[in-house]
């Protein structure tokens, strides 16, 4: 057995342990005062500084850094099988820098994504692509009026457009590797929220393509069907699933309204929302699709049992899936796990879209030919 993922990861974590990184957080997706950030940028460059000088110094805490390093020691033959189904570097070096982050935080661990292109790309969203202010209020946000790409407008904040359509991703493109949706494809959508990534992937799939998306979240309907309105020569290859997806259908399911993060709740909880559920092999059934070429998941923990109820789907058409694995502590090893234990030749690819723990992508697709 090759020791190649436990010696990187200790070896890696060790180094970090007294290293300090600068200018490794990202507002665009919180709520933070003009102060807060002064104070939170002043004092980075002081320990920047420090640093810079042989100064090291510990900035977590050390009890609760100590119950996740035990947490993820307990996995790591799991974790392990996880490393060594990622076909690429990136990838499995994207891996690695997630479980160090996770245990030492922001101020010690830089993801990959922490480059000149990001911040470039995160400067530029409102210079380039803002169109007008304060448009819509979507559960303390402030929506605007975007123009990410010619011809296409839509309602978002600067995360959206940043994420979905500056750094797609929803699409893998490292070492030499190219995963995405392309001209004519069938796609579903699995959480479409506000619309942002059906309009980006009906714009790549074009009128010959077809995009499914699931959303069920009233609030999140009423601004996807502005912003489909807003650009009609997108939106009729669309067609919306106002169900929750899930593993089998024609579930009521509670869940908790919340904007982006509406969650399907597992318990019964008095005065909570009903949402009707529907799986992609019903859907593809019902639809009576001769083809699906690329799967979109990111359903708030709800993914695994998505996967369960799509398995007709890829075995029938075994199509490229772009997967989110940060909802849930195990998704980055029961995920992989059992796509890959559906034995239909799935090569494994790794990415991650913020400078924090969320927005982790598991990419999946089989060789040509």
């Amino acid at each position: 057995m090759s020791n190649e993922f436990r010696n990187r990861f200790f070896e890696e974590l060790l180094r970090d342990c007294y290293s300090f990184q600068e200018r490794n957080t990202d507002y665009s997706g919180f709520t933070a005062s003009r102060f807060d950030r002064l104070k939170r940028k002043l004092k980075d460059r002081a320990l920047a500084l420090l640093s810079a000088q042989g100064f090291g110094r510990r900035i977590h805490d050390v009890s609760g850094v100590s119950q996740v390093l035990l947490s993820t020691v307990s996995r790591l033959d799991e974790l392990e099988k996880t490393y060594d189904l990622l076909e690429d570097d990136h990838s499995r070096q994207t891996f690695l820098d997630l479980l160090r982050y996770k245990i030492l935080g922001p101020r010690h661990v830089k993801l990959p994504l922490n480059d000149s292109r990001f911040w470039a790309e995160y400067d530029s969203v409102d210079a380039r692509f803002l169109k007008e202010r304060r448009t819509l209020a979507f559960w303390g946000w402030d929506f605007h009026l975007y123009e990410p790409e010619e011809g296409l407008r839509l309602h978002c904040n600067h995360a959206g457009i940043l994420n979905t359509f500056r750094l797609e991703q929803y699409a893998y493109r490292h070492d030499g590797q190219s995963v995405s949706a392309s001209e004519g494809d069938v796609v579903i959508d699995g959480g479409g929220c506000t619309g942002d990534t059906t309009l980006y992937f009906a714009a790549r799939v074009g009128s010959k393509g077809r995009v499914y998306t699931f959303e069920f979240e009233q609030r999140n309907l009423e601004i996807m069907a502005q912003n489909l309105a807003l650009n009609p020569h997108l939106s009729a290859s669309v067609e919306i699933v106002p169900r929750a997806l899930w593993g089998e259908s024609d579930e009521a399911l509670d869940y908790d309204p919340n904007g982006p993060a509406t969650t399907i709740a597992l318990k019964e909880e008095p005065g909570t929302t009903k949402a009707m559920t529907l799986s992609i092999d019903d859907l593809v059934e019902r639809e009576g699709l001769d083809k699906v070429d690329f799967v979109k998941m990111d359903i708030e923990g709800a993914e695994l049992s998505a996967l369960k109820g799509a398995e007709r789907t890829l075995r029938a058409f075994r199509p490229t899936l772009a997967i989110s694995a940060y909802h849930r502590e195990e998704d980055l090893v029961n995920i992989p796990a059992y796509i890959d234990g559906l034995e239909l030749g799935y090569e494994f690819l790794l990415d991650h879209f913020t400078l924090h723990q969320a927005e982790t992508v598991l990419f999946a697709r089989t060789p040509p030919g």
